[in-house]
């Protein structure tokens, strides 16, 4: 499993996606602060032991918003979503392609790795506390073959999810 590292590693640590945001991490619009988040692993059809995959972690994100954008800023990137009129429910998704190729681990696969995430926050006016569910999704590529990671033991099968249950508090300006 050691020689797998580096194919998990690359496709937990891709970003989602930089295309709004500046080098400081910051997007669009009117900053909402820095949030801690709590993530517990829910469900999971990828296998227990799948990318060696925490039960439990923590991360922090920066949140800001225009109208009914809101903006998931993690570092140097950012995800755009819908705001909606409730002013408290959210949603986000994004796509990431990993060529794992380039890994040297294995031949012809192409991952595509899908996060969706909605939530909720706790008061509209506010914005202090929320409390969501984020999903990732992976899949080969069509016409792409990645049944060496399931043999390897990296996924049970594919294609897979893992669903965290997320609650977040609000911890300083940004």
């Amino acid at each position: 499993m050691m020689r797998w590292l580096g194919v998990v590693s690359c496709l937990l640590a891709v970003s989602c996606n930089d295309m709004f945001a500046k080098d400081d991490g910051h997007a669009f619009g009117d900053d909402l602060g820095r949030f801690t988040v709590g993530a517990r692993l829910k469900s999971t059809t990828c296998g227990a032991q799948a990318l060696d995959t925490p039960a439990e972690w923590n991360f922090d994100v920066v949140l800001s918003r225009d109208d009914d954008l809101l903006y998931w800023n993690t570092g140097k990137d950012a995800v755009e979503g819908a705001l909606e009129s409730d002013g408290r429910s959210f949603s986000f998704s994004s796509e990431t392609v990993v060529d794992l190729d380039t890994t040297g681990n294995v031949r012809n696969c192409i991952m595509v790795r899908s996060d969706s995430m909605s939530g909720a926050f706790e008061d509209a006016k506010a914005m202090r506390t929320f409390e969501g569910s984020l999903t990732y999704r992976f899949q080969a590529k069509a016409g792409s073959d990645c049944t060496d990671l399931v043999a390897a033991g990296a996924f049970e099968e594919l294609p897979c999810s893992l669903t965290y249950r997320m609650a977040a508090g609000w911890v300083s300006e940004r």
